[in-house]
């Protein structure tokens, strides 16, 4: 909407999800005055051309990462062209969340990114080619929310190699926020959202930004 909105949320989905996930965090988000972009990326929900129904999944059997970056940076151009907001922040899901990240790297005016259950993509897919270091060094010292499940799984113990990748960073490095939440369902933004803590805590990390 236009007004006083701080910026504008970009979602990002999780490479099995839609944007159908974020639609009832985006009703909250209006209400705390945010302006929100709710993305499909090509090939889910939406924007599927092969049906007239939405579509959950993706449209082929493996997420096609390669063109999920430049996906964000057109929604996010989007943003600034025909509503002139110069400022966005990206909140991530899973494959999305690690792709968010690479696409903030590379636009200083991603004020923050929040990665919610990040991990199954990285490092190998989501940056095919890219150092995770020069990613982050890159980022700077921006904010950037990182919310995991326990116990771990292998995508965790990713989410744990970049947090300690962070750390190694120090000032130069983001300005970290990293929240655990016990489950045992599973780890994806869906089960992640029936957690009663998750959805405040990411409100107060939009809020700080």
């Amino acid at each position: 909407p236009p007004g006083a909105s701080p910026f504008v949320i970009v979602t990002a989905h999780d490479g099995w999800e839609d944007s159908r996930v974020w639609q009832p965090l985006i009703p909250e988000w209006r209400e705390l005055g945010y302006g929100v972009l709710n993305l499909d990326f090509r090939g889910f929900g939406k924007s599927f051309e092969n049906t007239d129904t939405e579509r959950f999944a993706c449209a082929s059997e493996t997420p096609d990462y390669s063109g999920m970056p430049n996906d964000i940076i057109g929604a996010i151009e989007f943003v600034r062209k025909r509503h002139q907001y110069a400022n966005t922040v990206i909140v991530g899901s899973g494959d999305g969340a690690d792709l968010a990240l690479l696409v903030a790297s590379r636009d200083s005016r991603v004020l923050g990114v929040a990665e919610l259950a990040p991990g199954a993509a990285y490092p190998q897919a989501a940056y095919p080619g890219e150092d995770i270091v020069d990613i982050l060094t890159q980022y700077g010292s921006r904010p950037l929310l990182i919310m995991t499940a326990i116990p771990w799984t292998g995508m965790e113990r990713n989410t744990h190699r970049l947090i300690a990748i962070v750390d190694s960073l120090g000032a130069s490095g983001p300005n970290l926020v990293h929240t655990e939440y016990e489950t045992a369902c599973g780890l994806n933004f869906t089960t992640l959202r029936m957690i009663p803590d998750v959805v405040p805590d990411l409100n107060a990390w939009l809020a700080y930004v």
